[in-house]
């Protein structure tokens, strides 16, 4: 590595520990934006950099925070990080930066909690299911003090059965998660390199040009028809599969249905503060449903004609 690449590393090094040791003190989503000055440093000097960042990073702060399990946290986060700043060395795709970076960073939670259950044995999910379980019956216990009566707050819903379906979709909330932090990760990366490179990095096209692919649209149908052929049998593991793949396809054609909707809008040339008014009143609402089919039958109408756009 050259003096330019240590001088650089050592920073970027230097800027990770601060932001894990406010993450672990003060701020705790501060953790979740670690990989961005790894994925910086790959981007810029390949991948044996961030490697070697990625660890001295993590033994820096295990040696302020919490040895042990900052370390192991900074290294499996670090993952994501590595990953973005790789994709994007290869001149992947903004979606296949995507893709990789959110494989990686779900492999990356699961195996965060796995290390916590086999080195400490600690289940972090069902302890977190715990303190949630907790926190209901504080709030509650809150409400009762002042004459409220709680068994309408949530809908009738115990909160027994409230942790019992987190506990069903928890999948779907990892996946969710995990495309979350990569996207979050991969804006703040471009941003900062934009900004201090002259190198063009790879982005999305404008959100009302959104379309997915075609074929997710099978993976749509099928998990409503196994939702409504298993509503009559026992079966539990596969009802959980179809809830799962429920929700996942049920984001994505909200998006792609939230795009269509901010390309008529943007047509109409409705101001962008209305349009991102009118597009979280909708998404907050039973509009969202509508928005849900109306992404899922872009499928076969097309509604902006992108198709008819890209063959000319």
């Amino acid at each position: 590595m050259d003096t330019r690449s240590l001088t650089e590393g050592a920073m970027l090094a230097a800027i990770t520990v601060v932001l894990a040791l406010l993450g672990v003190y003060f701020f705790s989503y501060l953790l979740f934006i670690v990989p961005v000055p790894i994925a910086i440093l790959v981007y810029r000097h390949g991948l044996r950099a961030g490697i070697l960042v990625s660890v001295t990073a993590a033994m820096i702060s295990g040696f302020f925070g919490t040895m042990v399990t900052t370390f192991i946290f900074l290294l499996v986060i670090g993952l994501v990080g590595i990953a973005i700043g790789g994709a994007l060395r290869e001149n992947q795709s903004a979606p296949m930066v995507m893709v990789i970076g959110s494989g990686v960073a779900v492999i990356a939670l699961v195996l965060l909690t796995g290390v916590a259950m086999l080195f400490f044995g600690a289940d972090l999910v069902e302890r977190s299911f715990e303190m949630m379980e907790e926190s209901f019956e504080y709030a509650y216990s809150l409400y009762e003090s002042m004459g409220v009566d709680t068994s309408q707050i949530l809908g009738g819903v115990s909160v027994a059965e409230l942790i019992a379906m987190m506990k069903t979709i928890l999948p779907s909330a990892v996946v969710l998660t995990g495309i979350g932090i990569t996207f979050v990760n991969y804006w703040l990366t471009r941003t900062l390199l934009r900004r201090f490179t002259s190198k063009e990095v790879p982005w999305f096209q404008p959100f009302g040009n959104w379309k997915f692919a075609s074929y997710l649209v099978w993976g749509f149908i099928l998990a409503k028809a196994l939702l409504l052929i298993l509503q009559t049998q026992n079966n539990p593991l596969l009802l959980q599969v179809a809830m799962n793949l429920e929700i996942i396809f049920n984001y994505v054609y909200l998006l792609q249905g939230m795009a269509i909707a901010w390309w008529f809008l943007n047509n109409w040339q409705v101001a962008t503060f209305i349009r991102v008014l009118l597009l979280f009143l909708a998404i907050t609402s039973p509009v969202a449903t509508m928005l849900i089919f109306l992404g899922v039958l872009d499928t076969w109408f097309d509604w902006r004609k992108l198709e008819r756009q890209d063959n000319q």
